[in-house]
């Protein structure tokens, strides 16, 4: 079966994290972030996301790459994703907004589409 490139750029949201972290009674939620300085391509990790039906699903992605300056005073990170079907539809509508994270830790949230082959 041949597997389907999924691109997705990653909007880097540590700094809303950190901020998150500060508010009181908050810091318990907020998983911690890791910085684009700390990935490395071939990192794996996962990202969450609502399916039909509203149950949750989660999703593997594997790190392609760091964009960094991709829009003024953010990163992006290049992923691909799978599971769920994402191998054959690549990144779905509805899916923006869904965060990912490696190593347990934030890495962001999916929020556009590069490619899907």
């Amino acid at each position: 079966m041949r597997q389907a490139l999924c691109l997705a750029a990653i909007a880097l949201v540590a700094v809303l994290a950190a901020a998150a972290a500060r508010a009181e009674g908050v810091a318990a939620t907020v998983p911690a972030a890791i910085s684009v300085d700390e990935l490395a391509p071939g990192m794996r990790g996962c990202g969450l996301t609502v399916m039909k039906d509203a149950r949750h699903g989660r999703f593997e992605v594997e790190i392609l790459g760091v964009l960094r300056g991709a829009a003024p005073g953010r990163n992006g990170v290049i992923v691909r994703a799978s599971g769920l079907g994402l191998e054959q539809s690549a990144i779905i509508a509805g899916m923006s907004g869904s965060p990912v994270y490696v190593d347990g830790r934030l890495v962001g949230a999916v929020i556009a589409i590069l490619q899907g082959m």
